[in-house]
């Protein structure tokens, strides 16, 4: 009788633990969505806001976490540069090919022929100006970065939803504690 007690004891206090992380990993999921959610909002582009993913993970050893950072492959992958900043650095082509880009100049208005007024980029070309980037582009085998201070998001964007995160949690340790009184 004994043995069957404690076995069924095992049982239960196993399944309270699986649903209990079940819903402390949504919790810590929903958190994340919040911090990715902030980040999107400031960052640089929408290419760079497109790029946030939140990853989930559960080990055994530490509990749920919720990694949010820019996704490899992404069209804005480069917004990682802004997050950490960069050393001065030389950028090389891949193998057999050269490095292409226009020196954008600035941004100007210009009038069409009707009198509509348009903002348009501007680039350096030889000397003079052009609005067409194809035209103003230069070639080359190395160029040299000068490197960029951070201009962090992410961090920031967590602090700014540490109150709504402490909620999330919270709710879900209040459900834990309903479902175990049961």
């Amino acid at each position: 009788m004994k043995a069957s007690i404690t076995n069924n004891v095992g049982k239960f206090a196993k399944k309270a633990y699986s649903a209990a992380d079940k819903t402390i990993f949504q919790a810590v999921m929903k958190a994340g969505g919040l911090v990715k959610k902030e980040a999107q909002q400031g960052a640089r582009s929408r290419k760079i806001a497109n790029a946030y993913k939140v990853v989930g993970r559960n080990p055994k050893n530490t509990g749920p976490e919720a990694h949010i950072g820019i996704q490899r492959g992404a069209k804005g992958w480069y917004g990682k540069f802004f997050e950490t900043g960069t050393k001065d650095h030389d950028i090389k082509p891949k193998k057999g090919k050269m490095l292409a880009f226009a020196t954008l100049e600035g941004i100007g208005e210009f009038a069409n022929s009707k009198g509509k007024v348009k903002r348009l980029n501007y680039y350096r070309f030889k000397g003079g100006y052009t609005l067409n980037a194809n035209e103003a582009r230069v070639y080359a085998f190395k160029v040299h970065h000068p490197g960029m201070e951070a201009e962090p998001n992410l961090q920031p964007a967590l602090i700014r939803k540490q109150t709504e995160i402490s909620k999330v949690i919270g709710e879900a340790a209040v459900k834990i504690n309903q479902e175990a009184s049961r």
